[in-house]
């Protein structure tokens, strides 16, 4: 065993003796829980003088597995009016933000008569702590992955910055608190932009302090002379924070806000090249430019300055894998704790993991001999392979391992083989990878195995044991990129409506226009369609014309003339002989398209058709005052409906759910005899104009109503007049135009 400490033992940053003894036992995650509405509260995350953080679990089903992050407001800031306008400002800005390196947002509201945020919890560290560690621990920061992280938060400053609302118009939203302390880093290898909603709560609030001061270092110079500022303000910061990660030092140090602000305002910047020799001229000139005292010598967008950053990017895959083995190197005493807590909150015993076997794969008889020493030490089985026959030969048998440790920097290695020796077995493998280092070759040869850790020299006897514990265990896990793209707000399907006469035409058009993201409903005759108007909406319609006859142009107008119904979209199918028949529907928000025009063309025109509301729109909207309850997380919101038509509904009410949050609706119009239950997505936010004491709006896109509620809704529509007077807004789910 000493043999393998010697040889393992190497980066041990403020890891304690005895941490293993002290915290064997998982935390309970019961013990002392609370509750704050829906959610239970686990443990304090952190306190400051605006909010106190708590990591918390929610009681409905759906999430589960997911952690939240509770920011509850001091109650003293809870009944400031100034901080409740302040909140539901800033709540409608995070209601907008969706984007993987931005911290997400669950709700905002009041509980209790308590202002707070729920968000994603995030398991890791932020970016301060980690230059902080690493300089006490005289350890660099890789520059591939210091790029990979500042470029993250580009991604998410670009959009950010790029926001518009539900109208389409500019936010022209400036974070102006982008600092080290704000950038999360996940134990999978997430990075993320946080506090969008505090920092305008927390100014003039918080005292001259050393936390002051320490977000004064990365304010751009006409932020700390008070004038107006844009999103160069927060390039700025950005490089601040670029040129601390890279040199591991802080380009404004000081103890209090006067020392900060003297040496800020002076913005002489040093070269960066004077700290880290290994920073090129080419990137010193990037990250000097950023810099830069005048906003106008600055990059102008985040866009410019990532794509300036781009030729010093690393270009390989998995950064997140390389961010992930980095942060729980470093952090490996917190990351150990927040393996117990996953532990414990997933029900797994201490013993689970003893007595799994682990299959080595290394030719350095040096590494073979240190791993089998330290694992058989600690309860696992290790069978050693110098090849991929036999490891491929494990993999097929009767008992294969439960986990590969395997070095990508053996001779010989290929990520093929390896791929090809695991697939042998009926169940994955996990693979934890070791390396020489975190250079670009390694990180993509751990991510071409599937790896869910990397562990690279100098090795660390505890980190060693940690991920293979983890990998056994299932607790360990990598941040897929593509991931977030694939899970994001999923769209409302719209209902199309097929008229066709000929069966073979009408299922094939349903075949088509379904696999293109509709949902279709076929109809035989014009009569029926008509008929079908009274008990089910649709977005569009696709009237087969054939044989074409003068009294087909008649079918738009009843069609459309029923309750609610607007200028909803019309595609003809016709003959090419029969096309002057309809000559000139191209001005009623109609088309005519060949019988046997291709699917993709066929889509392609339904979408333009409901893009374009010059002419008017699919539903109808009347204003109404009656009272609903948005539920959504558990939650049950009373509210009041102001807006309505057959495709959605403005409520107002308390809380403000982020969009393509998943709600339902319990409408209660006057004429009804019940209540009208519908499940629907938040497409729109909407805050009070100004000078109006109304709360504030959500819109929500219907999408599939409980028992006959869609019918009581077309029939309480139909006790409506002419309809109400238009207003500026867009077509709940529709597409957006092109050009």
């Amino acid at each position: 065993m000493d043999e393998a400490q010697n040889l393992l033992d190497g980066l041990d940053l403020d890891l304690p003796e005895g941490l293993l003894a002290e915290s064997s036992a998982p935390p309970d995650p019961a013990s002392g829980a609370s509750f704050f509405g829906p959610y239970q509260l686990i443990q304090e995350v952190g306190v400051g003088g605006v909010a106190r953080v708590m990591r918390a679990r929610h009681i409905h089903p759906r999430y589960a597995e997911t952690t939240f992050a509770v920011k509850i407001l001091h109650d003293e800031l809870s009944r400031d009016p100034q901080v409740v306008g302040l909140f539901r400002g800033e709540a409608y800005v995070l209601a907008m933000l969706n984007h993987p390196n931005i911290v997400r947002t669950f709700e905002a509201g009041v509980q209790d008569e308590r202002l707070f945020i729920a968000m994603e919890y995030i398991d890791g560290r932020d970016l301060d702590g980690l230059v902080e560690r690493c300089k006490r621990g005289r350890v660099k920061i890789p520059i591939p992955v210091a790029l990979s992280i500042i470029g993250d938060v580009l991604k998410g400053l670009d959009y950010a910055h790029g926001l518009t609302d539900a109208d389409g118009h500019r936010l022209n939203l400036v974070h102006r608190d982008v600092n080290p302390a704000n950038v999360f880093l996940s134990y999978d290898g997430r990075v993320k932009l946080g506090d969008f909603g505090v920092a305008a709560i927390a100014a003039g609030r918080v005292e001259r302090s050393r936390e002051l001061a320490g977000k004064l270092g990365y304010f751009a110079p006409e932020q700390l002379a008070g004038d107006p500022v844009d999103q160069r303000a927060d390039l700025f910061a950005v490089g601040v924070m670029l040129f601390e990660v890279l040199c591991g030092a802080r380009l404004f140090e000081g103890d209090d806000t006067d020392v900060v602000m003297r040496l800020n305002k002076r913005a002489k910047i040093p070269k960066p090249s004077k700290a880290n020799p290994t920073i090129s001229p080419a990137l010193e000139a990037v990250m000097l430019r950023a810099l830069e005292r005048r906003a106008q010598d600055r990059y102008a967008t985040a866009q410019e300055m990532l794509a300036a950053l781009k030729p010093f990017m690393p270009k390989t895959p998995g950064m997140s894998l390389a961010v992930a083995a980095l942060i729980r190197k470093v952090f490996m005493r917190e990351h150990i704790q927040e393996l117990q807590l996953r532990e414990g909150l997933a029900g797994i015993g201490p013993e689970r993991g003893s007595g799994q076997l682990v299959a080595l794969f290394t030719r350095d008889e040096r590494a073979q001999a240190a791993f089998n020493e330290l694992l058989l030490s600690r309860g696992y089985r290790v069978e050693t392979h110098v090849s991929f026959e036999t490891l491929a030969e494990s993999a097929r048998s009767g008992n294969p391992p439960n986990l590969a440790l395997l070095d990508v920097c053996s001779d010989g290695f290929t990520s093929y083989a390896v791929l090809a020796a695991l697939g042998e077995c009926r169940r994955p493998i996990p693979v934890v990878a070791v390396s020489e280092g975190l250079d670009a070759e390694c990180i993509q040869a751990a991510n071409a195995i599937g790896a869910v850790d990397l562990l690279f020299k100098p090795f660390n006897v505890e980190r060693v044991l940690s991920a293979v514990r983890a990998a056994v265990t299932g607790a360990a896990r990598v941040t897929n990129p593509m991931a977030y793209e694939q899970g994001g707000i999923t769209e409302i399907k719209p209902r199309i409506l097929v008229v066709s006469a000929d069966p073979q035409l009408g299922v094939k058009l349903t075949g088509d226009l379904s696999q293109r993201g509709f949902e279709v409903d076929l109809s035989p005759t014009p009569a029926e369609a008509v008929e079908r108007c009274l008990h089910a909406s649709y977005q569009a319609v696709v009237y087969d014309a054939h044989p074409a006859a003068p009294g087909d142009r008649l079918f738009a107008g009843q069609f459309r003339g029923q309750p609610g119904m607007g200028l909803v979209p019309i595609v003809y199918l016709a003959d090419p002989t029969a096309h002057a028949v309809f000559a000139g529907v191209d001005a009623d928000r109609s088309a005519v398209r060949p019988r046997k025009d291709s699917p993709v063309a066929l889509a392609e025109t339904i979408n333009n058709l409901r893009a374009d509301v010059r002419l008017g729109r699919t539903f109808v909207r009347y204003t109404v005052t009656f009272p609903a309850e948005l539920r959504y997380g558990g939650r049950a919101v009373p509210g009041e409906a102001v807006d309505l038509s057959r495709g959605g509904v403005m409520l107002r009410c308390e809380q403000m759910p982020p969009i393509g949050t998943v709600v339902s609706v319990a409408l209660r119009p006057p004429t009804s005899a019940g209540v009208i239950e519908v499940n629907g997505r938040v497409v729109r936010v909407d805050l009070p104009k100004e000078g109006e004491h109304h709360l504030p709006g959500v819109g929500v896109e219907f999408e599939r109503f409980a028992r006959r509620g869609e019918s009581e809704l077309i029939e309480y529509l139909g006790t409506f007049g002419a309809p109400s007077k238009p207003r500026q807004t867009v077509i709940l789910g529709a597409p957006p135009r092109k050009g």
